[in-house]
């Protein structure tokens, strides 16, 4: 199609599905005002790739999760004082997901105050690496972006994660 899927991230997101079927979900507005969107769109349909729409890329999500960082380091002030949490975007529901031990009402309330649209929160426990419980345990099975791990813990993240065949993959 002459382009490459780093290209067309502010206009969507390409991934397999756990059938192994590429996708395709853009923007509604990106296919509206953008003509090129419309002719990769068309060409993709006509090629058997599985196209959707959403309201959030991938690109969307992770700025939107980066906003939701600062705002939570900025409320603690310190470093060492934040609890522990985790903040992924999942593209498949479209949201930035937040889980933390404990999180003060007040900045809780902010977040989803300003962020309501796109934030999902919940408290979870964590393990002693400062990695919740569900990341660890939990039965991936869908191939999804990167996992953030964020401080206190440290400051990397691992670029995609997927579940098959009863294997994990990094």
């Amino acid at each position: 199609m002459n382009t490459l899927a780093g290209n067309i991230g502010s206009s969507g997101d390409l991934y397999f599905d756990e059938d192994d079927v590429l996708h395709f979900r853009y923007k509604e507005s990106e296919y509206t005002s953008n003509k090129a969107v419309r002719e990769l769109i068309n060409s993709l349909e006509k090629s058997g790739i599985k196209t959707e729409v959403t309201k959030y890329t991938y690109d969307d999500l992770f700025k939107q999760q980066m906003i939701i960082y600062e705002e939570v380091k900025n409320y603690y002030g310190d470093e060492s004082k934040l609890p522990k949490f985790e903040l992924v975007s999942d593209i498949y529901e479209g949201k930035v997901k937040f889980s933390a031990e404990s999180l003060d009402n007040n900045l809780l309330e902010k977040l989803m105050e300003n962020h309501s649209n796109v934030l999902e929160f919940k408290l979870e426990k964590f393990n002693s690496t400062g990695v919740s419980e569900k990341s660890v345990m939990s039965n991936w099975n869908k191939l999804g972006a990167g996992l953030g791990i964020l401080p206190p813990g440290g400051s990397c993240s691992v670029a995609g994660i997927a579940y098959k065949n009863g294997q994990y993959f990094f």
